[in-house]
């Protein structure tokens, strides 16, 4: 039976305080002996009902910087208290980005971390961890750090990610296309273009994968029938099923659309709110599950509420559901203003569910898009960021 054994408390500095860390090593009979899980807690920092998030407001924690610093050198210091020296010590975004500079400066004699190689991988350029000056001192960096231009310093305030980038050995991103477009300009890069394009040597795209053990219509408990690409007669079950459990209306020459995302405007739901008129006027059943910004979250309860049996829209994450809409559509619809990868167009072609897309980052590189008079092609894709060319992405 697995089981949590506390293996050591480590004091973190935050400023001029100390706050504390407990280490816990997981213990499960199934796991190899060389594959170790530790885990870090700390009620002050996480104890709360979001992760990235505060729910209530859909916005970050005003205590974000001190949080993440925590966790950061938490990290670090978990290593240092289970006697464990890294080979290579594999960071994700602004959350962890000040891992690699603490082991490039504060750590760097340190001798757990003397043969320490540094990944920094980079999922979402729009999310840098920008703080005031004095985050510095918070983080235990020395004041001469920071000055313009330095590795911490961007445009007067102290960036996480930028520091990352610019101490990791390596840096990884999560799709080819995303690796060229975050070097090209503000659009992608958000001011951190300048900073990528003199790693480039040492920045990688590799795009993200699904686990197809998990997400695979033949073997899918939430379905209400499976099927696979030799015997598709399954898929129509599953598309009655969920105009059944969403109440939606069934036309059997209607398509039905699925939406399952973070609804926020990277996803392109300002551009859905621009076309709402006419897309939902389409001949089409839409099912929509998530969760974001409270705008897009009212918007969609008040399109379900004026087009109940068109349009049905679900809250929250519900991993069944999220299931059931991909076995059940005939389209999913990926608007995304920028897509470092995206993980959704992928479930659908997995369930034989055409996705309409925007060609933007990974989502140029894992669909490949269909061409009138053709018979090959994964998905549609639409280029312009504009109402015209997603209304025409069906017809193309």
């Amino acid at each position: 039976e697995a089981s949590l054994e506390l293996v050591a408390r480590v004091e973190i500095p935050v400023g001029d305080a100390e706050e504390p860390a407990l280490v816990y090593r997981l213990r499960h009979p199934a796991h190899p002996p060389h594959l170790h899980h530790f885990f870090l807690a700390n009620d002050r920092y996480f104890g709360r009902a979001g992760i990235y998030a505060d729910p209530a407001t859909g916005e970050a924690y005003e205590d974000d910087a001190a949080r993440f610093i925590f966790f950061s050198r938490a990290c670090i210091e978990a290593m240092r208290a289970v006697a464990y020296a890294p080979e290579v010590v594999h960071a994700h975004d602004q959350q962890t980005a000040l891992i690699p500079a603490y082991l490039k400066t504060i750590y760097a004699d340190d001798p757990c971390f003397q043969m320490t190689a540094c990944v920094l991988s980079l999922h979402n350029m729009g999310y840098q961890g920008v703080h005031p000056p004095e985050t510095m001192g918070l983080a235990g960096f020395p004041a001469d750090f920071f000055y313009p231009l330095s590795p911490f310093e961007d445009w007067g305030r102290m960036n996480f990610l930028k520091a990352g980038i610019h101490f990791a050995d390596t840096l990884t991103t999560v799709s080819e296309r995303y690796a060229e477009e975050i070097q090209s300009g503000d659009e992608y890069g958000f001011g951190l273009q300048g900073v990528l394009n003199a790693r480039r040597e040492d920045l990688v795209g590799i795009p993200n994968g699904i686990d197809v053990s998990v997400w695979n219509p033949r073997t899918d408990r939430h379905l209400a029938s499976r099927f696979d690409a030799e015997s598709l007669e399954g898929k129509s079950i599953c598309k009655a099923a969920l105009l059944q459990e969403l109440s939606l209306q069934t036309s059997p020459d209607e398509p039905l659309v699925g939406i399952v995302s973070r609804l926020v405007d990277q996803k392109g739901f300002d551009l859905v709110e621009a076309a709402a008129e006419r897309l939902f006027s389409l001949p089409a059943r839409w099912a929509v599950l998530g969760s974001g910004s409270p705008r897009y979250e009212s918007l969609f309860a008040e399109w379900a509420a004026r087009m109940p049996g068109r349009l049905a829209y679900r809250g929250g994450f519900q991993d069944p559901l999220a299931h059931r809409i991909e076995g059940g559509a005939d389209f999913f619809l990926m608007p995304s203003r920028y897509e470092p990868c995206g993980l959704s167009q992928m479930m659908s072609m997995r369930y034989g569910t055409v996705p309409v897309a925007r060609a933007t980052g990974g989502l140029v590189d894992t669909i490949d898009p269909w061409r009138p008079g053709s018979d090959e092609g994964t998905g549609i894709l639409f280029e312009p960021y504009t109402v015209s060319a997603l209304l025409g992405a069906p017809k193309v």
